[in-house]
């Protein structure tokens, strides 16, 4: 009997949850909650039908049928159809000095009379439904991930083209879980478990010619300093791009703290460029255990030291000050999940945030931090210890399609990161 059973759960798993899984890019999860959710419902629908032939049988059997599946139907319809209302965003008034405010924007806004601020709109979890937001005009398009479902090359292909409709003067986009072959090691190990050919990382990358990609490296855009990170700690379930240990994110968000905090700011970006106390020759430089010991300081920025740095005695680096990125602090951090207890709240009630990733935030404290992941806890909240204003800019609600608004928030062009 427990040998039939088995089998029988078998092939449901292979012919109905996973082939819904790759065609809609759902979680397994949410494919096993509802179609455990149909059986009742068809189970209810059965005894309903008794009751006609079997008066005995209460009419309680039709309602909750009728019921049961007229909310499911509201449900197809609210995700995919556009029925129902749309989620609004919470009033927040001025949480923050350098922030001009923070909303939700259904209509275009208009051009922004200040010209002393850069205006960045919000976006996420799109997962090939770009095509349905209304995104509005800003200097800085920010997407927090998951633009594919599966990370092909089609798919990046479709992104990237839509990309080059928008009108912002700089996009910078981060990669998410379902952004599979941009995680290059990963995917080099297990496409097999997504895909039946394996698809090009190095030409994934490629493709995306309209925007600046951004992997665990920062870049500066009028005077606001930007890092971004797909890094995210590993699921419970099935194994996903950028899945990473709670050690090797608690050994990434520590490094860059200290980067950032330690050598950039607090001893380079001091009036004077000098007190640094390792001195080391180019050879030292040039050799793998140098790089390992110097690894806490410039292992996360791709661009700190530039490449013309190496080829100097780090004496020079006290001397010659254009040598060093002016990047200091960070103010606005793009991820793509969330750090814990901040907008994590999942379907089940669960807290599934960073811990390494809140640790860094109390330590970075960027005015911004922006990402995505859980499509149900779409919103802003300000972060009580670091202050930092996090976004949940997921725009797919939890069954996928993008409904929810794009987020948009004005910083000053002068704005300086605390000490």
């Amino acid at each position: 009997m427990w040998a039939e059973f088995d089998r029988l759960i078998v092939a449901t798993l292979r012919f109905i949850v996973f082939p819904v899984v790759r065609i809609t890019g759902l979680e397994p999860k949410y494919v096993v909650s509802g179609l455990l959710c149909c059986v009742i419902s068809g189970y209810f629908l059965s005894l309903g039908l008794l009751s006609l032939w079997f008066p005995k049988v209460s009419l309680l059997w039709i309602v909750t049928s009728v019921a049961t599946i007229g909310a499911w139907i509201w449900c197809f319809g609210y995700n995919y159809l556009g029925i129902g209302p749309k989620p609004t965003m919470p009033k927040l008034g001025n949480f923050v000095d350098d922030a001009k405010g923070v909303a939700s924007l259904s209509s275009q806004p208009s051009s922004l009379e200040n010209k002393d601020y850069v205006r960045f709109v919000c976006i996420s979890d799109t997962h090939n439904d770009h095509k349905r937001i209304k995104v509005p005009d800003g200097d800085v398009l920010l997407h927090a991930g998951d633009f594919t479902k599966f990370g092909t090359e089609k798919e990046i292909f479709e992104f990237n083209r839509w990309l080059g409709t928008l009108p912002h003067r700089h996009k910078i986009v981060v990669s998410g879980n379902h952004d599979l072959t941009m995680d290059t090691g990963f995917y080099d190990r297990e496409w097999r478990k997504w895909h039946d050919e394996k698809q090009d990382s190095v030409k994934a990358k490629a493709l995306l010619t309209n925007c600046r990609y951004l992997e665990n490296e920062g870049i500066e855009i009028d005077g606001v300093r930007v890092f971004a990170t797909p890094n995210m700690p590993k699921d419970s379930g099935r194994l996903w791009a950028w899945n990473r240990s709670s050690h090797h994110l608690s050994e990434f968000w520590g490094r860059l703290a200290l980067s950032v905090d330690t050598i950039y700011h607090r001893r380079f970006w001091a009036d004077n460029l000098l007190k640094y106390e390792l001195h080391l020759h180019i050879n030292c430089l040039r050799s793998s255990n140098s790089r390992r010991m110097l690894s806490p300081f410039f292992g996360h920025f791709s661009s700190f030291p530039p490449p013309s740095l190496l080829p100097l005695p780090l004496s020079l680096m006290t001397t010659e000050k254009k040598l060093v990125p002016q990047m200091g602090k960070v103010d606005v951090l793009l991820t793509h999940s969330p750090p814990r207890g901040v907008l994590d709240r999942c379907w089940s009630g669960h807290r599934v945030g960073s811990r390494p990733l809140l640790a860094g935030l109390r330590r970075l404290k960027p005015k911004f931090c922006v990402f995505g992941h859980i499509h149900e806890d779409y919103g802003v909240k300000v972060e009580e210890v670091s202050g930092t204003v996090c976004i949940n800019a997921a725009s797919c609600t939890m069954l996928g399609a993008a409904r929810h608004e794009p987020i948009v928030f004005d910083i000053s062009k002068s704005t300086k990161a605390a000490t």
